[in-house]
């Protein structure tokens, strides 16, 4: 279950964008309500469905960060892995070959006229 939810979670990562926005305009339109007192009611509901999108759009977007930041975090230690196989034998250090610049076309002497 705890994996279903985590591919749900980070394969549909635009859905946190659109409960919070949803989120957002419930808060905007329960602040509007508040103004008139008929609608305050309507505003306190508004307000509290707002504050859960918002809820709901914070987790769920936390949730695709620490799954990318554990991918990124699996990647770099097999990443150091591979390095450490490919090191000469100077001290665990990886083989550097130093080469002369390659020049090309004609060398040219300046003569002293």
């Amino acid at each position: 279950m705890h994996q279903a939810v985590k591919t749900f979670v980070s394969k549909y990562k635009w859905i946190h964008t659109i409960i919070g926005i949803i989120g957002n305009v419930c808060f905007f339109v329960g602040s509007i309500f508040f103004l008139f007192d008929t609608l305050q009611t309507a505003g306190t509901w508004l307000f509290i469905f707002g504050s859960l999108g918002m809820l709901i759009s914070s987790v769920g977007s936390a949730i695709v960060m620490a799954h990318r930041d554990s991918e990124h975090s699996h990647t770099g230690r097999n990443q150091r892995r591979q390095d450490s196989r490919h090191t000469g034998s100077n001290g665990g250090m990886p083989d550097q070959t130093l080469t002369a610049p390659v020049m090309r076309g004609r060398a040219t002497r300046r003569s002293n006229r």
